[in-house]
C-alpha cells in the first residue's frame, strides 16, 4: 500500500528533475547567447538601461529617467531589480540589466513545471524542455525588457487560480489563499509592466470557467470577503509604487503612462503610425511559426482535454477529485485562449507581447506528448506526432549539408546566378558573415546530424524521450547559429563596434564632461552618463562653451559640429557598422569621440592603456577623413580582381590545380555494435538480440573505401562503403530463438553459434562548396543502401523446437534502400598543409520501405606525410534502421510478415587516403 506522502514525495522529485533540465537547457543558451555580439540598442534595451543607469548614478530609483529628460513608460521592478548586480559589480553593465530578465525565466520555468506536475512525471519534464528550447523564451531571456518578468508572474498568477480550484475540489488545502496568492502576483506583474498581468489571470479564469462545468460552483464557494481582499492585495501592491511616483513626479508621469497604454490599445499618439498596427489574427500567426515544431503536436490537443471525471454532483468527494489532469490540461488551453484573445484586440501588436502564451503551449505539448509516448493517442493523432519529430529530424538533416554549403559565402550564389535574388533580399551579409565562423559552423553541421538522427528514430512511443531530445537539440543549434551568425548585431558589426568604441572612449574621457550629439541609446548607457542628446550642432557648441571638454557623435555629426565653428579633433573612433533596420540597411556609422587639440596629448597614454584593455582595438584603424565610403561601395569579387583559381585541398602551395582530382581513401574500423533483427510471419519469429541471445560478440570488425572524383571546379562524383562483422561461438542460446521463414528455431538452452554482418553504401553527385590551400567542402545527394544480415548455426544434438521449427541453420538478409541522402564532408587545415580536421557523413530518411534510416558519420586528423599522401586517425558511427511498415497492415488477414532490423554502433577508424 502507498504510503500518504509517497506521492507528494515522488511529486516533488520529479519536479526538481524536470526543473533542473530545463535549467540546464537555459543556462547553456543563455551563456552561448551571452558569448556572442549584441546590440543593446535592439528592442528599446537601452531604454531600459538608461533607467538602470538615471537610478544608480542620480539616486532617482523611484522615477528613473531616460537621459535625464523622458519619464519612464514602465513601472520600475526590473530596474529596482538591476540595481542589486549594479551595486555588487560596482556600476551598470550589460549582465546586470539584463539579469532580472534570467531571473524572470528562472521563475516561468518554476511555474511551468509546478503547474504540470498534475498531468504526470513525463509531461512536467516534456513541458520543461519544449518551453527552455522555444525561440521565443530562449530570446527574451536574455533581453533587458520587462517582459519576461510580466510572463512569470503572469503565469503563477494564473497557476494559482486553478491551485485555488483543486483545493475546493479535492477539499483539502486552503482556497482562499490561493486566490489571494494569485492577486500578490498579478500585483507584481503590473508592477513589473503593465495591468496585463492582471487581465491575462482575468480571461485564464473566464475561459476556464466556461468549458468546465465543475467550476462553476468554485467562486461562490470562495466568499465575497476573500474576493475584496485579493482585489485590496492586488491594488495595495501597485499602489505602493504608483501614489508615491505620482506624487514626486505628477502629471507629467500619469500622462506618460495614459499616454502608453491607450497608445497600444487604440492606435494613437506615437503609435499611430500604420506600420505599428497588426491585423488581429496576427498573436496567432506569430504564435503558431514561433513555437514550431512543437506547434504541430496541437493536432492532437483534443485527446488531453477530454474529461474522464464524474459529473458534477453525481458522485462524492473521492469522484470529484480523482483525476485533476484532464481539468489542468483544460486550464492550459484556457490560458492559452484567453491569452490569445487578450493579445489580439489592441491595434499595436508585437511579437513580444504574446510571451504569456507561451508557458501554457508548453503544458498542452508536455500533455500530449506524454499521451504519445504511453501510446494512448488514436492511431492519426499519434501519426501527427511522429511525422511532426519526422519533419524536425528531415529539417535538422538538411542543415548538415547547407551549413558547410554556406561556407562558401556568395561564391556559389554566383555560380548559380542568383546574386540579384539574393541582394534584393538583403541576404549578402548573412553569406558573408558564416565563411568567417567555419568551426561554428562545422561543430552545428555535426551536431545538427546528431540531432535529426534523434529525432526521427524517436518517432514511435517507446523511443519518444529520443524525439524530445533531438527536436531541443535541433533548436537549441538553430539559436545558438542565429545568435553568433545570423543576428543583426553580428551582421551590421555593430554588436563589435559600439561597445569597443564606448570602452576606449570612455577610459579616455574619464569624468570630463561630455556633449552626446546624433547617438543612439547605447551610447550614454555604455557610458554610465544618465544625460540628453544635444538637439543640433549649435546646442554642441554652447555646451563646450560652458566647459564641457568632448564630443561623443558620428562621422556627419562630426562635420556637423565643426561647421558650427567647434575646433575640435578626433581622440578615437569605432569601426564602420551599419544602424538601421532592415533590408537594405543603408545607414554606415562610425562613431567618434571629438576633443580640443589640447586634450589630445594628454589623451594619448590613456588610449594606449584602452587599447591594451580592449581586445581587437589595435586592429580599428586610425580616425579616417569625415567623408566616408558609402555602403554600396562594395570590394570587387575574385573575379573582377583577375584572381586565377587556387591550387587545391592538400597541394603543394603555388601547384596549379588539377582537374580531375581523384581522392581515394581506405580504412580498418571496429564497431561497438547493438543490434536486434526479426523475420517471418507473426506467431512464427521473434525479436532476436543477436549479442544477448546467440553471444555474438559485440567489438565487430570490418573496412571501409571511398572514391571521390572532383569533374569540375563544383562537381564531384562520390562512393562510400563499409562493412563490418562478427561471429561468436557455439554457446547456449538464453531464449527460443526463430530466424526465417520455414522457420528454423533452436530451444533454450541449445548449442548454437551465430554471425552478423553489416553493409552500407552510398553514391552521391556532390557540389565542391571550397577546395583551396585551407578548406574542402563538399555537400551532396544521392542513392544509398543497407544490408544487415544475421546467421545462426545450431550444434547437434538437435532438438524440435517448441514451436514446430526444424533445427537447422540458417542465415537471412535484410536489405533497403534509400533516396535521396544528403551528406557533407569537410576538412580544414589547422596546421598548415600537414595537419587537418574533418567530417564526413551522410544519412537517409526517405526509403523503400516507409519508416527506415540510414547514417554514417566520422570525424578526426588528417596527418599529411607525404604530397598527397595522408594518415587518417578518426572516430565512426553507424546506424540504421530497416522497417518494413508495409506488412502492419496489408497481410492482416494472413498475419503480419516482419522484416525488421535496427542497429547502432561506433568506434575507431584508421586508414590511408590517397589524393592525386
Amino acid at each position: 500500500m502507498e504510503m500518504p506522502g509517497a506521492r507528494s514525495t515522488a511529486h516533488e522529485r520529479v519536479s526538481r528533475t524536470a526543473l533542473a533540465l530545463g535549467l540546464a537547457i537555459t543556462g547553456a543558451l543563455l551563456a552561448a547567447r551571452l558569448a556572442a555580439p549584441d546590440s543593446i540598442d535592439a528592442l528599446d534595451q537601452a531604454k531600459q538601461g538608461l533607467y538602470v543607469v538615471d537610478a544608480y548614478r542620480e539616486g532617482r530609483w523611484l522615477v528613473p529617467m531616460e537621459q535625464a529628460t523622458q519619464y519612464p513608460t514602465k513601472p520600475p521592478l526590473m530596474t529596482w531589480l538591476s540595481l542589486v548586480p549594479a551595486f555588487l559589480q560596482g556600476g551598470v553593465t550589460e549582465f546586470g540589466v539584463r539579469a532580472p530578465s534570467f531571473l524572470g525565466a528562472a521563475m516561468l520555468l518554476f511555474a511551468v513545471v509546478r503547474f504540470a506536475r498534475h498531468l504526470g512525471a513525463t509531461a512536467s519534464t516534456a513541458a520543461a524542455v519544449s518551453l527552455a528550447s522555444s525561440i521565443p523564451f530562449a530570446k527574451c531571456a536574455g533581453l533587458a525588457r520587462t517582459d519576461m518578468l510580466l510572463a512569470a508572474a503572469t503565469t503563477l498568477a494564473a497557476a494559482e487560480i486553478f491551485e485555488s480550484w483543486a483545493a475546493h475540489e479535492s477539499g483539502s488545502g486552503s482556497p482562499g489563499r490561493r486566490i489571494l496568492a494569485a492577486a500578490a502576483f498579478a500585483g507584481i506583474g503590473t508592477v513589473a509592466k503593465s495591468p496585463v498581468a492582471l487581465v491575462c489571470t482575468l480571461a485564464a479564469a473566464a475561459v476556464f470557467l466556461a468549458i468546465e462545468p465543475r467550476a462553476r460552483r468554485w467562486p461562490r464557494a470562495i466568499g465575497v470577503p476573500t474576493w475584496l481582499l485579493a482585489v485590496a492585495i492586488y491594488l495595495t501592491i501597485v499602489a505602493a509604487w504608483f501614489g508615491p511616483a505620482l506624487a514626486v513626479a505628477g502629471e507629467p508621469l500619469y500622462r506618460t503612462f495614459k499616454d502608453e497604454l491607450l497608445g497600444h490599445v487604440t492606435g494613437a499618439g506615437e503609435y499611430a503610425s500604420q506600420d505599428k498596427a497588426q491585423p488581429f489574427y496576427y498573436p496567432i500567426a506569430h504564435f503558431t511559426s514561433k513555437f514550431l515544431p512543437w506547434t504541430f503536436l496541437y493536432l492532437a490537443v483534443p485527446a488531453v482535454v477530454k474529461s474522464t471525471s464524474t459529473r458534477d454532483g453525481a458522485g462524492g468527494e473521492s469522484d470529484r477529485a480523482r483525476d485533476l489532469g484532464p481539468a489542468a490540461a483544460r486550464f492550459a488551453l484556457a490560458a492559452l485562449v484567453g491569452g490569445l484573445v487578450i493579445f489580439m484586440l489592441p491595434r499595436v501588436k508585437r511579437q513580444d507581447h504574446v510571451l504569456p502564451c507561451y508557458p501554457w503551449a508548453a503544458v498542452l505539448v508536455g500533455a500530449v506528448f506524454a499521451r504519445f509516448r504511453e501510446g494512448s493517442l488514436l492511431a492519426i493523432e499519434e501519426r501527427i506526432v511522429a511525422n511532426a519529430f519526422r519533419l524536425t529530424g528531415v529539417a535538422a538533416l538538411a542543415a548538415t549539408v547547407a551549413l558547410p554549403l554556406a561556407l562558401s559565402g556568395n561564391r556559389i550564389v554566383d555560380a548559380l546566378g542568383a546574386r540579384a535574388w539574393v541582394s534584393a533580399r538583403g541576404a549578402e551579409p548573412i553569406l558573408d558573415s558564416l565563411p568567417e565562423r567555419p568551426w561554428l559552423v562545422l561543430a552545428l553541421a555535426l551536431l545538427a546530424g546528431l540531432a535529426g538522427l534523434l529525432a526521427w528514430r524517436g518517432a514511435r512511443p517507446r523511443r519518444a524521450s529520443l524525439a524530445l531530445a533531438g527536436t531541443a537539440l535541433t533548436l537549441s543549434l538553430a539559436i545558438v547559429l542565429f545568435e553568433h551568425a545570423l543576428a543583426e548585431a553580428v551582421v551590421t558589426g555593430k554588436g563589435v563596434a559600439v561597445p569597443g568604441f564606448c570602452a576606449k572612449a570612455r577610459a579616455l574621457a574619464g569624468s570630463r564632461p561630455l556633449v552626446f550629439y546624433g547617438v543612439p541609446g547605447s551610447v550614454p548607457f555604455y557610458f554610465e552618463r544618465s544625460q540628453p542628446n544635444a538637439g543640433s550642432p549649435e546646442a554642441v557648441v554652447a555646451s563646450l562653451a560652458k566647459g564641457a571638454r568632448g564630443v561623443v557623435t558620428n562621422r556627419i555629426g562630426a562635420q556637423e559640429v565643426r561647421d558650427a565653428g567647434a575646433d575640435l579633433v578626433p581622440a578615437c573612433s569605432s569601426a564602420f557598422f551599419v544602424h538601421g533596420d532592415g533590408p537594405p540597411r543603408t545607414a554606415v556609422w562610425r562613431l567618434v569621440l571629438l576633443v580640443p587639440p589640447g586634450e589630445l596629448l594628454l589623451a594619448l597614454p590613456a588610449t594606449a592603456r584602452a587599447q591594451e584593455a580592449s581586445p581587437g582595438a589595435r586592429d580599428t584603424p586610425a580616425p579616417p577623413p569625415i567623408a566616408s565610403p558609402r555602403r554600396d561601395e562594395k570590394e570587387p569579387r575574385p573575379a573582377e580582381k583577375g584572381e586565377q583559381e587556387k591550387e587545391g585541398f592538400g597541394q603543394e602551395p603555388g601547384a596549379e590545380p588539377r582537374l580531375p582530382r581523384i581522392r581515394l581513401e581506405v580504412s580498418y574500423v571496429a564497431a561497438f555494435l547493438q543490434s536486434r533483427a526479426r523475420q517471418g510471419r507473426t506467431g512464427a519469429s521473434n525479436t532476436i538480440f543477436p549479442h544477448e541471445n546467440v553471444h555474438v560478440p559485440r567489438w565487430n570488425m570490418g573496412e571501409r573505401g571511398s572514391v571521390v572524383v572532383k569533374l569540375h571546379r563544383y562537381l564531384a562524383v562520390g562512393f562510400e562503403f563499409v562493412r563490418v562483422s562478427s561471429e561468436g561461438s557455439r554457446e547456449p542460446v538464453n531464449k527460443d530463438v526463430r530466424w526465417g521463414g520455414i522457420p528454423t528455431e533452436v530451444p533454450e538452452g541449445s548449442r548454437a553459434s551465430g554471425s552478423v554482418e553489416i553493409e552500407q553504401g552510398n553514391v552521391s553527385l556532390r557540389l565542391v562548396a571550397a577546395d583551396g590551400p585551407e578548406f574542402r567542402v563538399e555537400v551532396g545527394a544521392g542513392f544509398a543502401w543497407s544490408s544487415y544480415r544475421l546467421a545462426i548455426h545450431p550444434a547437434p544434438p538437435l532438438t524440435l523446437g517448441a514451436g514446430g521449427g526444424l533445427p537447422f541453420g540458417s542465415s537471412r538478409r535484410i536489405v533497403g534502400y534509400f533516396a535521396p541522402t544528403l551528406g557533407t564532408f569537410f576538412s580544414w587545415n589547422v596546421a598548415g598543409s600537414r595537419v587537418a580536421i574533418f567530417l564526413d557523413q551522410y544519412s537517409g530518411y526517405f526509403a523503400t520501405r516507409i519508416g527506415s534510416v540510414t547514417s554514417f558519420a566520422r570525424a578526426g586528423v588528417r596527418f599529411q606525410v607525404a604530397r598527397g599522401f595522408e594518415i587518417v586517425l578518426g572516430a565512426f558511427l553507424i546506424a540504421g534502421n530497416i522497417f518494413d511498415i508495409h506488412d502492419r497492415w496489408e497481410n492482416r488477414a494472413h498475419g503480419h510478415r516482419w522484416r525488421v532490423a535496427d542497429w547502432t554502433g561506433g568506434g575507431p577508424d584508421i586508414g590511408l587516403s590517397f589524393t592525386y
